[in-house]
């Protein structure tokens, strides 16, 4: 009669089991951090999707955060300052953000949506999109602001900067 596996396996080699999918998943998540931070939820994913245990995977991840090589607040932060540099506003980034797991308390330390920076992205944006000229007319003046909305800016930084705008254009006439 033949025992079943679970009774065959000693506890000593089951735990090197373990151990060795311990350390391989452990490398796997190094492996995908030194090529970019990751967020917690981002890395969970990858690990899953390579056939690691959920509570191996768990293990690692806690590892990981004890030892500060994964950092949800730093994931954020690098996020935050790319997409901002790439022209997208605090709201798109917030979803995005949130889109990776990341809390909201971590989101709410990172995104200043009142923070100068902000604005000039959007203006950086508009003049890249439409150039430095003035919308000709009421039409092109809300294709410019549908567009800063999809870039994930709010109705108030808009507003400001087509009232900055038209303040500075005033200003130069006279």
């Amino acid at each position: 009669m033949v025992k079943p596996l679970s009774q065959r396996i000693s506890q000593s080699k089951l735990s090197f089991l373990e151990s060795e999918q311990k350390t391989k998943c452990y490398a796997a998540a190094i492996k995908l951090l030194a090529i970019r931070e990751h967020s917690h939820k981002e890395l969970n994913q990858k690990l899953a999707k390579k056939s690691f245990p959920i509570d191996v995977i768990g293990q690692v991840l806690i590892e990981l955060k004890a030892q500060n090589l994964q950092s949800d607040l730093r994931y954020a932060d690098i996020l935050v300052r790319s997409r901002l540099g790439k022209g997208y506003g605090p709201v798109y980034v917030q979803y995005y953000l949130k889109d990776k797991g990341i809390a909201a308390d971590v989101i709410e330390s990172v995104l200043d949506f009142t923070d100068v920076a902000w604005q000039k992205a959007l203006s950086e944006a508009v003049e890249k999109k439409f150039g430095e000229k003035k919308p000709i007319d009421f039409q092109q003046k809300i294709k410019q602001m549908n567009f800063l909305q999809r870039r994930g800016f709010t109705s108030e930084q808009i507003r400001n900067y087509y009232d900055t705008r038209e303040v500075n254009e005033i200003n130069e006439d006279e």
